[in-house]
């Protein structure tokens, strides 16, 4: 099976996915982030070879950052996925990865469809599988480098009398930093039960991340009519790796990171080196009831009702120093607290030459972010900390979100050869905030549009050819993190995309490829400047820069060019730039022509593969070019390559297993030293020297080992 599919189905926009083999090739627990990362015009960053550490945990789609792209899991929409302002779950935790059988990528702006307030530069889809219509367990163990350990079980309940189908999968994964790791690690496996830890406050803590997961999943069909239950629970940890400036990361190298040694941190203030308590934690509940009503012969309802609750904590230990002198160590702690609950629904009609498609998407969510600092029993002596109540409260604000979306498209087809798609939608949502410590005033935001059209137009010329062509506008709701600027601006205004876009795909002979160009109007850019640094709590500055004009041009193929053979490539050529200059606290800041941040012109992908007789092996590649960090390009970081490759064997039936599957991962093949994850904390107007933009470097070379079978 092909590693990635060319999706070229009667498409009126560009459209890829992946799925099959790049699915079950990759290595032991990728998150779906990284797994985005083979398709063109994608740039997927983080400081572990998996994709799973949030923090760093970056994807860019035609240069639109991860909280300007829309996620949805079947149905359910996944919200936000920004790491502290939030309404969402990041798809690592909505999900395990193995019940992934597909995840499907539509750039530009998002689709009428589409349930998110947020997806400007464009929309995935994750789809999982249904479960098996026969009784039967199947299991993945996986082991790798620096104490990696994956579990992964699943049971599936076969057809029942009812003609009921469930599984129920549950997953744990535990691993130590690559560097910068203290003793003990987390127990290897005990799922649901680990050392969360309060972080690493004292004698005894464990260090190391974990991730364990259970997922539930229900069909139930009632006549024509049919139910289906999903469920996710995730508990998470992970210890951080330390935010490393440019020239701390030139003089002291990849391996620099917090201390694992209380009293060696002590004797550096250095802004960039802590002690290793640095940790964040995470406990989701998703779920969701999606009912499929046969109204008509070709008219169908579909209704999904959904919850999700999380909550958790970051914590560290935040020096104070004066003239380079350690002066007192406190422990922070920033927690937070989201509910959301909505319904996403919509209605499908076939007539004739039309398909209509009309929805209806509402949400509320509750979002609450607090922050804490607390005493040391003794910091000059231990890390053990008085967690009996803070000292200092240092934030304590609630975010209320109402999202109410309705979009309607006809797909009318014109003969054989035409295929016409007419849409649009109408997007509100209403913002309020308020700080209970009453530092900065209670505020509401509304971002809405009434008419957002969406035009597309296929054409089958034969066989092998088709072309397609694409108009969509949309906006983003406006960031909350407006509410928190050193001066509000209620006027503000969503930031607003219009996409053209065009291309041409081909099918034939074992060869699959599509070549599509782009245009952008991006207005009302939004931009968030870095005031301090990660020690500080202080108001951020949200700027209006104006207009953004992003083109590019992308190809993907993949040919099967021998019996056992297939080769894969993306490559994609992009040109974005700021309209205008901005205005800062009176100054004029110098942006108009300049490449807008974190986008790379050329991006690029290849893979070669081999499989014959249940033996399988892949080399791959990934090229991303040089990246500015600075909103004026006086700041940038290199280009990178990283080669990866996979070999292994799989047989329907042996050893009395089915799909009996052994696999051998090798990620960042070269061992490759570079920068991956920039701006964490933001970006910086004019950063010549980089002592205030903060980078996450890339992990080195790791092996991954995986087993895999069903009885």
């Amino acid at each position: 099976m092909a590693p990635v599919t060319v999706v070229g189905s009667r498409e009126v926009r560009d459209l890829t996915a992946v799925e099959g083999a790049a699915l079950r090739e990759a290595a032991p627990g990728s998150g779906p982030l990284k797994l985005l990362d083979r398709l063109p015009g994608v740039m997927w960053t983080g400081a572990d070879n998996l994709g799973n550490y949030e923090w760093t945990n970056d994807l860019s789609v035609r240069g639109f950052s991860l909280n300007q792209i829309g996620f949805t899991l079947d149905d359910i929409p996944l919200g936000s996925t920004h790491f502290w302002y939030y309404n969402g779950i990041d798809p690592n935790r909505a999900i395990a990865p193995e019940n992934l059988v597909r995840i499907t990528l539509k750039p530009g702006s998002g689709s009428p469809e589409a349930a998110s307030y947020n997806a400007l530069g464009a929309t995935v889809q994750l789809s999982s599988g249904e479960p098996e219509k026969e009784f039967g367990v199947r299991a993945r163990q996986s082991f790798g480098e620096y104490r990696n350990l994956r579990t992964y079980a699943r049971l599936d309940t076969g057809e029942l009398a009812s003609g009921a189908t469930g599984y129920l999968s549950v997953s744990g994964t535990v691993a130590d930093k690559w560097k910068g790791m203290g003793n003990p690690g987390q127990q290897p496996f005990a799922l649901f039960s680990r050392d969360a830890g309060e972080a690493i406050t004292g004698a005894g803590g464990r260090w190391g991340s974990y991730h364990d997961q259970l997922n539930l999943k229900l069909t139930q069909p009632l006549g024509e009519h049919k139910l289906t239950l999903y469920y996710a629970y995730s508990d998470k940890r992970e210890n951080d790796y330390a935010d490393l400036t440019l020239p701390v990361y030139r003089t002291a190298g990849r391996n620099f990171d917090n201390y694992s040694d209380w009293r060696a941190a002590l004797t550096d203030v250095n802004e960039d080196a802590y002690y290793g308590s640095a940790m964040s934690y995470r406990r989701d509940h998703l779920a969701a009831l999606t009912g499929e009503f046969r109204l008509a012969d070709r008219t169908t309802l579909k209704l999904t009702p959904y919850f999700q609750h999380d909550w958790g904590y970051g914590d560290w230990h935040m020096p104070s120093s004066d003239n380079g002198l350690m002066t007192d160590m406190q422990y922070r702690r920033s927690a937070v607290q989201s509910d959301r609950s909505g319904v996403n629904s919509s209605l499908v009609s076939q007539h004739g030459a039309h398909r209509l498609n009309l929805g209806l998407w509402f949400e509320e969510s509750r979002f609450t972010r607090r922050r804490y600092l607390y005493d040391l029993v003794d910091w000059r002596v231990a890390p053990d900390v008085d967690l009996s109540s803070p000292a200092t409260t240092l934030l304590d604000r609630i975010y209320d979100t109402r999202a109410t979306q309705f979009h309607a498209r006809d797909d009318i087809l014109l003969g054989e050869k035409w295929l016409v798609s007419l849409g649009a939608k109408a997007s509100r949502v209403e913002s309020h905030f308020e700080d209970r410590l009453g530092v900065y005033a209670t505020n509401n935001l509304v971002s809405q549009s009434a008419f957002l059209p969406q035009l597309g137009v296929n054409y089958l010329a034969d066989a092998t050819n088709e072309y397609f062509a694409y108009y969509a506008e949309n906006i983003g709701a406006v960031p909350i993190t407006v509410f928190t600027t050193k001066v509000f601006n209620p006027d503000v205004k969503p930031e607003r995309t219009r996409t053209l876009e065009g291309g041409w795909r081909y099918s034939r002979d074992g060869l699959n490829a599509s070549l599509a160009a782009y245009v952008i109007d991006y207005r009302d850019r939004l931009l968030q400047i870095n005031n301090c640094s990660l020690l500080g709590t202080c108001p951020s500055l949200v700027a209006n820069v104006g207009a953004v004009r992003k083109s590019g041009i992308e190809g993907t193929a993949q040919w099967r060019f021998e019996k056992n053979w297939t080769a894969f490539t993306s490559l994609s050529y992009s040109d974005s730039r700021y309209r205008d200059d901005y205005q800062s606290q009176g100054k004029t800041v110098a942006t108009a022509g300049k490449v807008t941040v974190n986008s790379p012109e050329w991006l690029a992908a290849w893979e070669l593969r081999w499989q014959n007789s249940g033996w399988f092996t892949a080399l791959k590649g990934k090229y991303v070019g040089s990246r500015y960090a600075s909103y004026t390009d006086d700041l940038s970081v290199p280009s990178f390559t990283l080669w990866s490759m996979v070999a292994g064997y799989e047989c329907k039936s042996c050893l009395g297993l089915r799909n009996f599957r052994a696999q051998f991962n090798l990620e960042n093949l070269t061992d490759r030293d570079y920068i991956a994850t920039i701006g964490q904390s933001g970006f910086s107007a004019n950063e010549p020297s980089g002592a205030n933009t903060y980078v996450q470097v890339g992990a080195p070379r790791m092996g991954f080992f995986s087993v895999a079978g069903q009885y």
